[in-house]
This record gives C-alpha cells, structure tokens and sequence, in this order.
C-alpha cells in the first residue's frame, strides 16, 4: 500500500494534515483514504490516532482503511 499524499512525506507538517484529515474532514472518503496514511509513520507513533479514529468511526469503508494502516 503507498499513500499518495500526506503520509508519503512523512514530516511534521505532512502529520498535522492527517490529523486534521482523519478527525475533522466532512467526507468519508477522506477520513477512510487518511486512514491508511499515518501507519507509514510507524506503528508506534500511529496507533494512538488510529485507535482514537477506529473508535469514532468503526463503519465499514473508514474501518478497513485504518486496520490495514496496521497490517
């Protein structure tokens, strides 16, 4: 898997975005497409906002982005 957008950059900046993406974008689709991004920031750094985002929004297209962040 390879994130187009701000997970490949992997830098401060590239990090608030997916923050930002994953917990106050409107769409669905963003929120789940960012979910597969902060995992390339290394399971450490990643899984507290991917637990956090998990819980909000365990639906199934959003769900599936951020378990496969951890694969």
């Amino acid at each position: 898997m390879s994130c187009g957008w701000p997970g490949y950059q992997r830098n401060e900046e590239a990090w608030q975005v997916l923050i930002t993406a994953i917990s106050e974008d409107q769409g669905r689709d963003v929120r789940a497409e960012s979910g597969q991004c902060p995992g390339q920031y290394g399971v450490e750094r990643a899984w507290p906002l991917l637990r956090d985002a998990f819980a909000v929004m365990a639906s199934g297209w959003c769900a599936c982005s951020i378990l496969s962040a951890l694969g």
